[in-house]
């Protein structure tokens, strides 16, 4: 008995605590900054891995039974489920909402709202036999680090298509690079389409590698 009402106690604590958190983050320029600042999380997190393993975590590794991303492996240097969760996805909707059923605190019930650089590994990002690390990187201010998607991984030819992941106001997305600078970005700040219909990136702006 004393279990279940100590159980049903902490459920009632979470619920409150996501329907003040969700009062805090109702507003798309609230939802960015969440946005931004779970982003800047993430790259110290990276930047902590890196330097304990002397390398960039793996974007991806095709393992046996599933294949494991970088969130499995940086998941000792994220603090907390909320640091994966963007309030503008809305498959976070319930998890910065009160209005779920009050157990699902307990449950936890975040997403990650978050993809990595796809080409940030050693094959891409090591140049000149130099290993994969920020410090590496031939144009940190404009190469992609992290940002919205609903994979755990980004892909130039994906990332406005199967994985577009539209979900702030305008159909923007946060991404942060390799310098540690944030930008909310439009499809047309990245590119634009060519006469084929292929989505082609503008380069000069900003880059994958």
């Amino acid at each position: 008995m004393r279990n279940c009402f100590e159980l049903l106690l902490v459920a009632v604590i979470g619920a409150l605590l996501s329907v003040m958190l969700a009062g805090a983050i109702d507003t798309a320029s609230a939802k960015k900054a969440f946005c931004e600042k779970n982003l800047k999380k993430l790259y110290i997190a990276c930047a902590e891995y890196e330097a304990d393993h002397g390398v960039l975590p793996p974007v991806i590794v095709k393992s046996k039974p599933k294949w494991r991303f970088w969130n499995y492996f940086m998941a000792p240097y994220i603090k907390a489920e909320s640091d994966l969760a963007c309030p503008a996805d809305a498959r976070n909707e319930n998890f910065f909402s009160g209005s779920s059923s009050p157990l699902a605190p307990v449950m936890g019930r975040g997403a990650n709202s978050y993809g990595m650089n796809y080409f940030l590994t050693a094959s891409f990002a090591g140049k000149k036999g130099k290993s994969a690390k920020l410090e590496n990187l031939s144009r940190p201010n404009r190469t992609l680090v992290f940002g919205d998607c609903k994979g755990p991984y980004m892909y130039p030819d994906r990332y406005w298509k199967e994985e577009r992941s539209a979900w702030h106001e305008n159909e923007s997305v946060m991404l942060i690079h390799a310098d540690g600078h944030v930008v909310n970005l439009t499809q047309s700040d990245m590119g634009k389409a060519d006469a084929t219909g292929k989505f082609r990136y503008d380069l000069t702006r900003w880059m994958w590698i």
